[in-house]
């Protein structure tokens, strides 16, 4: 269950996110082509940090299945680090989703 702050934050730092990538870039995408490429780069980018969650959740039932509390430890915060780089990337993702449906909106 997702609290009702992250409910509402999240939907923020899309928005934030893809103000700043207007910023750093252009307004619209050039070509729904040019859209497709930046979305697949981005979902490419979220599966791979995914995979390096899981990888670190492995070594983390590894040392639990061991009772190996240290060992768990180190790998909850490993994968606590991995998580949070894989909302960033869902988050750039979601943005570029927007930026697409706003370069529609606007035609």
């Amino acid at each position: 269950m997702i609290s009702e702050f992250t409910r509402t934050a999240v939907p923020q730092l899309v928005g934030h996110e893809l103000e700043f990538s207007k910023s750093q870039h252009e307004e619209n995408f050039h070509s729904l082509h040019e859209a497709e490429s930046v979305i697949r780069e981005e979902l490419e980018e979220l599966e791979e940090q995914a995979e390096v969650c899981r990888k670190l959740f492995e070594d983390l039932h590894s040392d639990t299945r061991q009772d190996d509390k240290a060992g768990a430890v180190i790998n909850a915060k490993y994968l606590e680090g991995s998580a949070v780089y894989a909302a960033y990337e869902a988050i750039q993702l979601a943005a570029m989703c927007l930026k697409l449906v706003e370069m529609s909106d606007e035609t």
